[in-house]
Parts: structure tokens; C-alpha cells; sequence
């Protein structure tokens, strides 16, 4: 599982984020580390959930916790 490979204690290869609406889970955010210090962000969200601004939302919130 490509998860168990990508996880690391110290967060050295990025960060990784669950989205739940309403306490349901609706996706995932993940920033990859690059090495040149920037990072390259993935999102998947539920179709469920899609066209609701989820996405956006969630790149917003996680990014303020990455930059902190």
C-alpha cells in the first residue's frame, strides 16, 4: 500500500490530511515534499461530495496548518 511507504514519524516526505464533512469522511489532502522545499498537493474527494467547495476548503485549512 502505496500509505505505508509515505508515512514517516518526523513528516520528512509531507503532510497528509483526512476531510470529513460533518463528521463523514469525504477525502484526503496530501502535500508532498519536493526538494526544492515546495510541495505539490494532492486532493481526492468522494463524489458524494463533489461541487461543494469541499476541495477548496480543505486545501485552505490544511495549508495553514502546514505553513505554521
Amino acid at each position: 500500500m502505496w500509505f505505508e511507504g509515505w508515512k514517516t514519524p518526523d513528516q520528512s516526505k509531507g503532510y497528509l490530511y483526512m476531510i470529513e464533512v460533518s463528521e463523514t469522511p469525504a477525502g484526503m489532502v496530501r502535500f508532498d515534499k519536493s526538494k526544492s522545499k515546495a510541495f505539490e498537493i494532492s486532493v481526492l474527494v468522494d463524489p458524494k461530495f463533489q461541487k461543494r467547495g469541499v476541495a477548496e476548503t480543505a486545501i485552505g485549512l490544511a495549508s495553514s496548518e502546514v505553513l505554521r
